[in-house]
């Protein structure tokens, strides 16, 4: 096959030619003197491409040029004798490749203008239609049964709380032991002794005991010059010390009277003296009591706080209506031990439900969007929980929302395009009273009087309403 390359050819043009033949024999006539073909990169270049389609390639030239780039490349050029009878083939071929170029030619004309129209119609500036929904406010009563509530989780906690407060008790103890004497007066005829050990009182019973043995004499008969004048009692000094140590047993002259086992007569003639008292401060059940109260009023807010670091950071809060609070003592001061201060003890657990907020605003968010109608959708940063209660017994608590907000409508563009289609911009705010989803609409940099008539030079934006 040959093929006849001319002045206007390139090597792309050259190349898809070779390709197009599929002959196993092409002969390349360079009939006119140009510089493409004198390139010695156009030659090695059909010389590649000869070698992958295995095609066998003679050069018919008279260009001495050509013909010598041609043989460095590799290629095959003809003699001169074969040169004038590929020109006389190629008169009846040169025409048909003319007009076959011509039409190549005005094919990419044509479709290089189509494209030009359809850029001019993509980029043709559009009008932006800013579209607010119409908005409607509510007010609803959600109500979520705590037991199987994903927003909200049992918790609980156990602290230990001590308390303490300053002893107010007093205890009077007796130091030391008060001594005296004590005289036994003996009314019968027989001597008596009396042991160490008996015990001599007051009439109050204060006791002292004897603190020797003393023998008392019996009645002895008075005389005066031999003439028996009367009769006298017998009597013996005895020391005494008291019982108990302390002041108590210090008493006034003439205040023991009894004896305990004997059928005498006791008198003191002086007062008893040196007992003597210290004052202890001890532990009072009033103190012990102050105490305890003092845990009863701190326990709730103590279990509060510690609630409150084991949820600080998980975005939870405890849901106060449920905090339960049990309080088991575990120890006291000993009520009357010496002590300047006493103490209560107590374990405290606390039981409750916490709140997650984040899984809240999901619950509610969902619950009111079932309540939507289907022209609405929930607006959820313009939700307002005006009240989070706990309600119900223990067992079966529920947590009820009262929350107040904005839905906005749904806004088809479309439907607003077709609706408002070469209208006049003046005209915008009546046709949106007649659109019972839109609430505003108007047109953004725009200084023309009407919006366009063709849909695909109108733009609608839907913006979200302002709160």
């Amino acid at each position: 096959m040959i093929i006849h390359i001319q002045p206007g050819d390139e090597l792309n043009t050259i190349i898809h030619r070779i390709q197009a033949a599929s002959q196993e024999q092409i002969t390349l006539v360079v009939t006119e003197d140009w510089g493409l073909m004198r390139d010695p990169v156009v030659w090695r270049t059909i010389a590649q491409y000869a070698q992958r389609l295995d095609t066998q390639i003679l050069v018919d030239t008279h260009d001495l040029v050509v013909s010598s780039q041609a043989r460095a490349a590799g290629l095959e050029v003809s003699p001169a004798d074969l040169s004038a009878a590929a020109e006389d083939d190629a008169l009846g071929e040169n025409q048909s490749d003319k007009n076959r170029r011509m039409i190549e030619r005005l094919s990419v004309l044509l479709l290089i203008a189509a494209a030009t129209l359809g850029l001019v119609y993509m980029a043709m500036p559009k009008v932006t239609l800013v579209v607010t929904p119409a908005v409607v406010s509510f007010q609803h009563s959600l109500t979520f049964p705590l037991a199987g509530f994903s927003a909200a989780e049992a918790v609980e906690t156990e602290v230990t709380i001590t308390r303490r407060t300053a002893a107010t008790g007093r205890q009077v103890l007796g130091i030391s032991k008060a001594v005296g004497e004590v005289v036994l007066i003996n009314q019968s005829e027989e001597s008596v002794t009396v042991p160490r050990g008996t015990i001599v009182t007051t009439a109050s019973d204060t006791p002292f005991l004897i603190a020797a043995d003393v023998h008392v004499p019996g009645v002895t008969t008075q005389y005066f010059m031999g003439i028996p004048v009367g009769m006298q009692a017998g009597q013996a000094a005895a020391p005494i010390e008291a019982l108990v140590p302390g002041s108590s047993g210090n008493v006034a002259e003439g205040r023991i009277v009894r004896i305990v086992g004997f059928d005498l007569d006791v008198r003191n003639p002086e007062p008893t003296r040196g007992g003597a008292d210290t004052v202890l401060q001890v532990a009072a059940e009033a103190d012990l009591g102050r105490a305890r109260q003092m845990v009863e009023r701190d326990a709730d807010q103590e279990v509060r706080e510690a609630l409150a670091r084991q949820l600080a950071g998980s975005g939870k809060r405890l849901l106060e209506e449920t905090l339960q609070v049990q309080i088991a003592w575990d120890g006291q001061t000993p009520s009357g031990e010496e002590t300047g201060e006493v103490f209560a003890t107590a374990k405290v657990k606390g039981k409750g439900y916490s709140l997650d907020e984040e899984k809240l605003r999901a619950e509610v968010e969902a619950a009111l969007a079932k309540l939507m109608s289907a022209s609405h959708v929930l607006i959820p940063h313009t939700i307002d929980y005006r009240t989070v209660a706990i309600g119900g017994g223990a067992g079966d608590q529920f947590l009820q929302c009262e929350v107040a907000g904005y839905s906005r409508a749904v806004v088809s563009p479309d439907e607003v395009a077709s609706s408002v289609l070469g209208a006049a911009v003046d005209d915008l705010e009546t046709l949106a009273e007649r659109l019972p989803a839109v609430g505003h609409m108007e047109v953004r940099e725009y200084s023309g009087d009407h919006l366009p008539r063709l849909r695909r030079w109108l733009n609608v934006e839907i913006a979200e309403p302002d709160f």
